[in-house]
């Protein structure tokens, strides 16, 4: 019995010394906690349009949203991708079809806050009037992509009104 009660002593003071007697740190304002919302993209993808003289002018912007040196990977020598979707939900334009693009790795360094940005311009002759969604992605490798916590941070799609051209 009194191995009993000093197993139940020594547990009990273990216990006490292992859980209390130590004050609680307060939280430090330095350091970033789970579910912080304000963690900053390390890139800013944006894409601007208009429609000039029956072309579809495309301009792309991507932005080192840090304080480093980042460097965007390409698999191959195409930087974007443009498509047009009709209200039918068809593809009615792909900037790389009858395209060829050199299948080399490119890389591009960017400094802190630099920004590159990329032009396109999309004849309108052979696309009837209507509305489309554009989607512009850059082609980046996956490695780059996996950079960023948002996984479409390369793509951008906008709807676009098309009026009838004079011809």
């Amino acid at each position: 019995m009194k191995a009993w009660k000093l197993y139940v002593a020594s547990l009990f003071l273990f216990t006490l010394v292992a859980c209390g007697g130590q004050p609680e740190d307060e939280e430090d304002p330095n350091i970033p906690t789970g579910g912080d919302s304000t963690v900053e993209e390390p890139w800013l993808f944006n894409v601007d349009y208009q429609i000039v003289d029956d072309h579809l002018n495309v301009d792309m912007y991507v932005e080192n949203n840090t304080d480093d040196v980042q460097t965007l990977v390409f698999t191959s020598g195409q930087m974007f991708e443009i498509t047009l979707v009709n209200s039918e939900d068809e593809e009615v334009y792909r900037f790389s079809d009858d395209q060829m693009f050199t299948q080399s790795i490119q890389e591009r360094n960017y400094e802190a806050g630099e920004t590159a940005d990329f032009r396109e311009s999309i004849p309108l002759e052979n696309i009837a009037a209507g509305t489309y969604m554009m989607t512009v992605e850059l082609t980046v490798s996956e490695e780059t992509k996996n950079v960023s916590d948002n996984p479409s941070a390369f793509t951008q799609s906008v709807e676009v009104e098309i009026s009838q051209t004079e011809e």
